[in-house]
Order: C-alpha cells, then structure tokens, then sequence
C-alpha cells in the first residue's frame, strides 16, 4: 500500500507548486488580462446569442430547441374533464 500523502494546507502548502509571484504585476499587464478576459465573455455571449431559435431563448438546449404546445384556454369545463379532488364536508 502506498504511503498517505499529507494534507496541503496554509500551514503545510505544496512545495512542488509555487504561488506566489516573484514581482508584483504592472498595471499594463493587468489591463491586458481585463481585456482578454473580456474579449473572451463577448465571443462567447455572441455565440449563446446567435444560437436563439425564432427569437425564444427559454427553451433551447445544446441538442436544438425543444418542441412547446401553443397555450390555450381552460374553459370551467375543460378543468371538469380533468377530475379534479371532490371534498366532503365543510374543509
């Protein structure tokens, strides 16, 4: 059985992994992050929204757009078709 690898924690972190930078980043390269992070959460809400059927986002999915029936009404006798739960007494 192999030997239990210790936890990694704040007071015991991974030495093979090394977080912290060795100098502090400039605003420029700051800047730059923002904005490729920005271009990229644009191309992918142009996607999402290129791919609306008809104009209704509500019921797509990633495999097309999910068939609706058409509302109508429901006439007090339509609601009687249904059964609904018959109460005894006064509750």
């Amino acid at each position: 059985m192999a030997p239990k690898r210790e936890r990694t924690t704040r007071a015991n972190p991974d030495p093979t992994r090394t977080t912290t930078a060795t100098e502090p980043m400039t605003q420029e390269a700051i800047n730059n992050l923002i904005a490729q992070r920005v271009t990229e959460a644009l191309a992918k809400y142009e996607t999402q929204r290129n791919s609306v059927v008809n104009g209704d986002t509500s019921h797509t999915t990633r495999t097309g757009p999910r068939k609706v029936r058409p509302t109508r009404e429901c006439t007090y006798k339509d609601y009687l078709n249904y059964d609904p739960l018959k109460f005894e007494g006064t509750e």
